[in-house]
């Protein structure tokens, strides 16, 4: 785990300067209706628009970087270069960050540290400017454009606010630790007048209440628990910030188990709207979303999605937003990896579902496009457990690609299965060929519950793309508190309900509450654009989904003397303003 820098308390302390440019500088109540639209664009039909390369072949070198060694009780690695409140964050750090993930069933220890600070802001631009991008593996696509910089000259005084105009641009949101509130002692004297001011002018917004779907039992369980253990570390933070800056109010969140289920998330969902809740965060998975949004659609209500990812809901009505990456990218990322390693032709093997459908689809279009084949595969059924038939058609494609291909390795897209998939692959031959997996195979308890499956994945070098950390100190905290809670190493979904949380409160703070429900809706998407969580920025694009920020760590399996263990292979990293660049620790 990540050791903590002094720093961390000034970072702390700082919190009640956000008051001035949260509660001045936004548009309160039918104001913040006003100066936005109140309806969301609706997407176009689901395309592929990619940067054609420059040439097809292999992409450019990259760097690479020591590796992050991860087991549950060994960590080697180095710590990362820049701490959280640095004013011009590193394009990527030197180093990857230290993490604890679990294997055969057992959690990460936890190490003393502070406890986390609350979500603070970094203007997308002014990093863009300071950040020197590596080398990147893929053309680089053209990133959408920065909102400007946060000038705290511009902050009105009350009455200029309420007197502004109701077409004005919203004022963004800026929180301590960001170089645009704090780099200069002009702005540093503006803080210290903004703490004055928030101490003696309190804002009554009164509780505002929201809901939560995650799975809380059934097979998605781990994560659900690891959400619901953030969104209340959530909850205790926001608490405690209002009563900081003496906002009258606070944030309950109503959570609600979906039991992994999407006809029970819908019977829940519709239990929150008669309780009065308009707002709900959640729900986190693709089946249970895509179940529940015609009737949040035909009701009025807003959801706030911190894991769905799948292309197929791209298209919506302003019924939900999502804050995960969509699976488009994890697929682009593995495309992106596959060429930097040389391999030319790839033969996918996945579920026949729209998660393994999507991945595969949008795999063929990305590595088309970096100048290297997908042969057409094989399709298995929902929920196989023999895959042998599967696997000897597969083996047929290899042997007549081996005429034209010098260097060829296997895709896997599934929810389950895939140790039995390799099982009976290395009886065929097939560990022989690099292999490739999805999110779902990415430190899966099915690779480390013995021994024999454990050597299958190294002998096979699988290697898993899975939704990155940010390498920050404050990540580590936050990281540290939700383990501390559940026992497990949470997902990077759990660290996104916690920034959703803290998202849903600034814009009701901004709004003054959700009584006008309108307002909130149609400030959010403005307000998301000037926000930076735990987990990074937070801008959403037309569609209504996470913009950029966002990062894949590649997982393998490894093994010490007689011990298996995962390590953290490579990652794949787009910040906002920049190009998309691999960091591989030990290049094969």
């Amino acid at each position: 785990m990540r050791l903590f820098s002094a720093r961390m308390g000034l970072t702390i302390l700082a919190m009640t300067a956000v008051v001035l440019c949260v509660a001045l500088a936004a548009p309160r109540g039918s104001e913040c209706e006003a100066q936005q639209s109140a309806s969301d664009p609706v997407a176009p039909e689901l395309t592929i628009d990619l940067p054609a390369p420059a040439k097809p072949g292999k992409p450019a070198a990259v760097k690479s970087r020591p590796a992050a060694r991860v087991d549950d009780a060994t960590i080697v690695g180095g710590s990362p270069d820049g701490a959280a409140e640095t004013a011009a964050p590193q394009a990527a750090p030197a180093k990857p960050a230290r993490k604890s993930a679990p294997t055969a069933g057992k959690a990460a220890p936890a190490t003393d540290g502070d406890r986390a600070p609350t979500p603070f802001d970094s203007s997308p631009a002014a990093e863009a400017a300071a950040s020197q991008p590596a080398l990147s593996a893929l053309p680089a696509a053209q990133p959408e454009k920065a909102p400007t910089p946060f000038d705290p000259s511009q902050v009105k005084p009350p009455v200029a606010a309420a007197a502004a105009s109701a077409s004005a641009k919203p004022a963004p949101v800026v929180f301590p630790g960001s170089p645009i509130s704090s780099g200069s002692k002009v702005k540093q004297a503006r803080n210290e007048e903004a703490r004055s001011t928030a101490s003696t002018a309190p804002r009554r917004i009164g509780e505002m209440t929201v809901g939560a779907l995650f799975p809380l039992t059934g097979a998605n369980q781990a994560r659900g628990q690891a959400a619901q253990a953030a969104l209340e570390l959530a909850k205790q933070d926001i608490g405690d910030y209002f009563a900081k800056v003496n906002a009258a109010g606070g944030l309950a969140i109503l959570i609600e188990d979906t039991q992994s289920s999407p006809k029970v998330a819908l019977e829940r969902l519709k239990g929150l709207l008669v309780r009065g809740v308009r707002v709900v965060i959640g729900p986190d998975f693709d089946d249970e979303l895509a179940e529940v949004r015609e009737f949040a659609k035909a009701n009025g209500m807003l959801l706030l999605s911190p894991g769905s990812a799948g292309p197929f809901l791209t298209k919506k009505e302003g019924e939900f937003y999502r804050f995960a990456p969509m699976n488009t990218h994890q697929a682009e990322a593995v495309a992106g990896l596959a060429a930097q390693e040389g391999v030319d032709a790839l033969v996918p093997i996945w579920e026949g579902d729209l998660y393994g459908d999507e991945l595969v689809v949008h795999l063929k279009a990305h590595f088309r496009n970096m100048g290297g084949t997908v042969l057409a595969g094989v399709r298995y059924r929902q929920g196989a457990a023999q895959f042998a038939g599967y696997l000897t058609d597969l083996k047929a494609q290899i042997a007549q690609a081996q005429k034209q291909f010098k260097k060829i390795a296997i895709y896997f897209a599934g929810r389950e299965g895939i140790a039995a998939a390799l099982k009976e692959a290395a009886a065929l031959g097939l560990t022989a060929y690099r292999w490739y997996g999805c999110d779902n195979t990415a430190l899966s308890p099915e690779l480390t519950r013995d021994e024999a499956t454990a050597a299958l994945v190294q002998t096979a070098r699988l290697v898993s793309p899975r939704y990155g950390e940010t390498e920050t100190e404050v990540y580590g905290a936050l990281e540290k508190r939700i383990q501390e809670k559940t026992k497990e190493f949470p997902a990077a979904e759990c660290v996104v309900a916690y920034d959703v949380a803290w998202l849903v409160a600034v814009n009701g703070l901004a709004c003054a509450g959700l009584d006008n429900f309108d307002a909130f809706r149609a400030a959010l998407p403005a307000t998301a654009e000037r926000f930076r969580g735990v987990s990074g920025w937070m801008a959403l694009d037309d569609n209504g989904d996470r913009r950029e920020d966002w990062g894949y760590d590649f997982w393998s399996i490894k093994k010490d003397n007689s011990r298996y263990y995962w390590e953290k292979f490579a990652r794949y990293q787009f910040q906002p303003g920049g190009t998309k660049q691999f960091f591989i620790n030990n290049p094969e």
